[in-house]
């Protein structure tokens, strides 16, 4: 399967993209993971396996508290049993 991006890539590109990849485990756009009161980008499980995704700007990378913030989103992610795949934009 190919699937190609037109244009920059977005997060609704990517959401549409992630979809494409795995139609019947997309759990959608602003995923809350049973056990947590914090929300992902995106999610799909696959293979009995739960993926969050982050969509993260510059601001992910350049600013303490929001890395702190991110770091603590994925740890809780994994304590849960989720992948965690950030994606830089």
């Amino acid at each position: 399967m190919v699937i190609t991006i037109s244009g920059y890539l977005t997060q609704s590109r990517l959401a549409e993209a992630l979809q494409r990849l795995v139609p019947d485990g997309w759990l959608g756009n602003e995923v809350a993971i049973p056990g947590s009161r914090q929300r992902w980008d995106m999610a799909y499980r696959h293979n009995g396996q739960i993926t969050v995704v982050e969509y993260d700007g510059d601001e992910h990378y350049r600013h303490s508290i929001k890395i702190k913030t991110d770091r603590a989103k994925d740890d809780a992610a994994r304590t849960l049993g989720c992948e965690v795949v950030p994606f830089p934009n």
